[in-house]
């Protein structure tokens, strides 16, 4: 019984202590660029694929570095201030009571996610830039390879 009045008192001391945690600020209300680039990407690509091959490969570059960029500095965030963040965006109703919305949860799980993915898609996007090169359909790959980007994240 001692060990639990004394585990309770612990308790209480260090709750105290616990500082709030941040909503992140412009990075966390906009880690739906994340989501949303890759395919809005592969849209670019395919667009602008046929008139220079090349497009393909510095699009997805592109958007990829900026997202593991957004995302290095969503993690940095977390660690260091605790960000929890969730937003909801209403799509619409679809019947009686059924409610279609789409959203996006901050929290250190997802942020250090967003950061894995990033880094691993972008080392990825860069290798198969040369390792594409002279290939028949090299922008078609990179379109296809964003979609699966965007799909992971």
């Amino acid at each position: 019984m001692t060990s639990f009045v004394t585990l309770a008192a612990l308790a209480q001391e260090h709750a105290e202590e616990a500082h709030e945690l941040s909503t992140g600020g412009w990075a966390a209300e906009n880690a739906w660029i994340m989501l949303v680039l890759p395919f809005v990407s592969a849209l670019a690509i395919l667009a602008l694929g046929k008139k220079d091959e090349r497009w393909g490969s510095r699009i997805a570059v592109g958007m990829m570095s900026y997202i593991f960029l957004h995302a290095a500095w969503l993690w940095y965030l977390t660690i260091t201030e605790g960000v929890v963040y969730e937003k909801a965006v209403s799509i619409g109703d679809v019947g009686q009571g059924f409610h279609v919305e789409w959203g996006w949860v901050v929290d250190g799980l997802s942020s250090m996610m967003y950061f894995v993915v990033g880094t691993v898609a972008l080392l990825v996007f860069i290798y198969a830039t040369s390792y594409m090169k002279g290939e028949k359909r090299y922008a078609g790959f990179f379109a296809s390879l964003s979609l699966f980007a965007g799909a992971m994240l």
